[in-house]
């Protein structure tokens, strides 16, 4: 599987992480690792946060969006029919790393 960043307003690249590049394949497998995604967006920003998942032969596999809005939305493309609230309120810190693993 492959994860393809379209758009990253504000993501955030510290020691010890991966710099991602905009509209490059990284090379993935969520059945052995989780992705973790920093961030520093504040609430109210406007920023998205949009990764896409493909399959090794490049089909599409899903998304996932992160919608810094006044009151933080997701979508899971292939999953979600619309963006959702968080079930809880997100900590206020402004970086927050987003872990997101595959449960069968």
């Amino acid at each position: 599987m492959y994860c393809y960043l379209l758009e990253d307003n504000n993501v955030v690249i510290t020691t010890g992480w991966i710099a991602v590049e905009r509209y490059v394949y990284i090379d993935f497998d969520p059945e052995q690792y989780s992705l973790e995604i920093k961030t520093d967006s504040t609430l109210g920003s406007k920023d998205i946060v949009w990764v896409m998942f493909y399959t090794s032969q490049e089909d599409p596999a899903g998304g996932l969006n992160l919608f810094f809005t006044s009151s933080p939305l997701y979508y899971i493309d292939g999953c979600s029919s619309d963006r959702t609230n968080f079930p809880t309120d997100l900590p206020t810190a402004t970086d927050k790393v987003w872990r997101v693993t595959l449960t069968r």
